[in-house]
């Protein structure tokens, strides 16, 4: 029934504005045989409209706001960019904009004194002592065919304010235009050079968010990352024959200039960002997922390992698509580049990998960092949540999403890697990162705004896979499932905020999750429940047993104590978890023997499962008297039977 209303809600959207009535028009002029295959040839055309736009949800569901015309040229002799923008804006709000914001972010690099480097003074210092420096500078910046808009503007460290003219109104477009010039530095933050290889990302004067609050355009700081409008790109690349390219969306041309150089076209649709690598010594190889081609770039070194790559990238093409939604892109670019020159990052259709541990040593690092990678492009690429103030919607997701994968294809207790039989479990890395700096800071923050680095990983990544390992463990597999495929699909190509995926969870799930996340989220409350070990008293020909169980931190949420007893009979008893103890008494035949405290671990925030259950400890006499009972009778057996004899 759901199959047959959508399909006719597709039907009326691909006709074109007043179709309909044309067509009826036209039927009642035609013979009855001609009318039959009128309206055949109509229903077949639109169901294949509808189709494609089915297939092809990209080009459907995204309002572009931001789109850009680059033409870029790459100067290896003297680490340079040289590029031309024309801009398109929508002001997709309810206000006027009086004003434009840029992010200039290669500025990051200009010095000691950008915000980035103030927070990262390692960097820092690593970037004078290698001639390290980077920045962008504008020489053009006007309304198309029209006033220059430069003059007016004020350069903060990464981000440039525009006065506008005159106000830019809502659902009008601004056409701009601009020329700037990029330093490229010595790779540093995932973008820039290193030998041979370039990472160029975050490279060209790119628009800031607007939104009904205003715009949003924070600096480029050393924990954040990016927030960005959704739009089109056409990117001209200008640079040496002799480089490999890889980019963001689909080729789009090649033209060989005859001076040494080419130009290479990209294109790309309902993306909001643009970025491209080049090495000359990248090769290819190619795998297929679904309707999407993934093209790996790797370094002939790693020959022997470039299946791991293209295989992590199928498998999470095929089951992040199976489990959210599907990729609607035609193509997935993988890059694996060094180390230390921008591997482990995002960007729409693209992603750059690396792995540095030899393969004999078991560590799935190729894996999970293509995992990873490939899980953004639906919690960072296509889901496009606020980098600046809320990561924890991108990297925890993600992050839970790594895990999830992993643990399916190479077990739980190894989703990381077996070295040399020691068994690496990601749910057990996870805690163990987010542990170290659990009181430190809660996830949902500006990025910013974290006591350290460390902090930052261990709250915004680990700890939110926890916390939705505990969601799930709590509401189920399948209802985890409906949960995450609702929220894409209802905020895939938009920008959601925290309260729209408590909303969902709301939806899916109940009310009931809300002071845990209220808890987990916003504080950094810890959750830590204990046992203590039984109370055993003889009382006539039975026992009394008093179970009690504690909530040692302020983290509260519903578990359940089970009590086990000697003769394997159990007690489950569900807690709410408020109070610091409850006590729990039991009259029974054979003493308590064992008590847990939420038994199958579904809070996967609990800080201490180790003590979550208490065991007595062995009884040896009652065996020993078992076995010289059992003992006597043998011999009772031996005598009889050798009387026989």
């Amino acid at each position: 029934m759901r199959r047959m209303f959508t399909f006719a809600i597709g039907v009326r959207r691909v006709l074109p504005l007043g179709s309909a009535g044309l067509l009826r028009r036209a039927l009642v002029v035609l013979s009855p045989v001609r009318r039959c295959l009128a309206l055949a040839v109509a229903i077949s055309l639109a169901l294949a409209a509808c189709l494609f736009s089915f297939a092809n949800p990209v080009h459907a569901q995204t309002k572009e706001i931001a789109s850009y015309q680059i033409s870029v040229r790459l100067d290896v002799e003297r680490k340079l960019l040289s590029g031309s923008e024309q801009i398109s804006f929508l002001n997709d709000t309810a206000t006027p904009a009086g004003e434009l914001y840029f992010h200039l972010y290669p500025n990051a690099f200009r010095g000691f004194d950008s915000t980035f480097m103030r927070e990262n003074p390692d960097a820092a210092q690593r970037s004078i002592g290698e001639n390290n420096w980077g920045a962008m500078d504008l020489s053009a910046l006007r309304i198309a065919s029209g006033p220059d808009l430069l003059a007016g503007a004020t350069l903060d460290d990464t981000v440039l304010r525009v006065p506008l003219p005159a106000p830019l109104l809502p659902g009008q477009t601004l056409r701009m235009e601009t020329e700037f010039t990029v330093t490229l530095p010595r790779l540093i933050a995932r973008m820039g050079y290193q030998g041979d290889q370039y990472t160029i990302a975050q490279w060209f004067p790119k628009l800031a968010v607007l939104t009904d609050r205003g715009w949003n355009a924070h600096q480029y700081h050393a924990n954040s990352e990016f927030f960005a409008d959704f739009g089109s790109y056409r990117v001209d690349i200008t640079l040496p024959d002799r480089f490999v390219v890889g980019a963001t969306g689909l080729p789009a041309g090649e033209k060989e200039n005859g001076d040494g150089n080419k130009t290479l076209t990209f294109e790309a649709s309902s993306v909001h960002d643009f970025a491209w690598v080049a090495n000359p010594a990248f090769r290819e190889a190619w795998a297929k997922a679904g309707n999407t081609d993934i093209r790996l770039l790797y370094p002939p070194e790693h020959e022997g390992i470039k299946e791991r790559f293209l295989n992590s990238a199928v498998a999470a093409l095929e089951n992040f698509g199976s489990w959210f939604g599907p990729y609607p892109y035609a193509r997935l670019t993988v890059a694996d580049v060094p180390e230390k020159a921008g591997a482990g990052m995002e960007y729409p259709t693209l992603v750059t990998v690396s792995s540095s541990v030899p393969p004999y040593l078991g560590v799935l690092d190729a894996e999970q960092v293509t995992i990873h990678e490939i899980g953004h492009q639906w919690w960072y690429g296509m889901v496009a949540t606020n980098e600046f103030e809320e990561a924890w919607m991108d990297e925890g997701f993600t992050t839970f999403s790594t895990r999830k994968l992993s643990d399916q294809l190479y077990g739980a207790d190894r989703s990381m890697g077996d070295v040399l039989g020691l068994r690496i479990g990601q749910l057990a890395t996870d805690r163990g990162e987010y542990m170290a700096v659990a009181r430190l800071d809660p996830p949902d923050q500006n990025a910013w705004g974290f006591y350290s680095s460390g902090s930052y990983a261990g709250n915004v990544y680990a700890k939110v896979d926890l916390i939705l390992t505990t969601l799930e463990r709590y509401i189920g597999p399948d209802k985890m499932t409906d949960l995450l495929r609702l929220y894409f699909q209802r905020y895939a190509f938009h920008h959601p905020r925290t309260e729209d995926f408590l909303g969902v969870v709301r939806e899916v799930a109940g009310n009931g999750n809300d002071r845990f996340f209220q808890q987990a989220l916003y504080t950094s409350a810890l959750f830590d429940y204990s046992v203590e070990p039984p109370n055993v008293e003889r009382d006539g020909q039975g026992y009394k047993s008093s179970v009690t169980a504690r909530r040692l931190e302020d983290g509260v949420m519903p578990v359940e104590v089970v009590t086990t007893f000697q003769d394997g009979h159990q007690e489950r008893a569900s807690w709410d978890g408020e109070a610091r103890w409850q006590r729990y008494e039991y009259q029974r035949s054979s003493p308590a023997v064992k008590v847990e405290v939420d038994p199958e671990h579904r809070l996967a925030l609990d800080t201490r499962w180790a003590n979550n259950s208490y065991t007595a400890p062995f009884q040896a006499e009652p065996l020993f008297r078992r076995a010289a009972d059992l003992l006597w009778l043998m011999q009772g057996w031996l005598r009889v039977l050798s009387a026989g004899f």
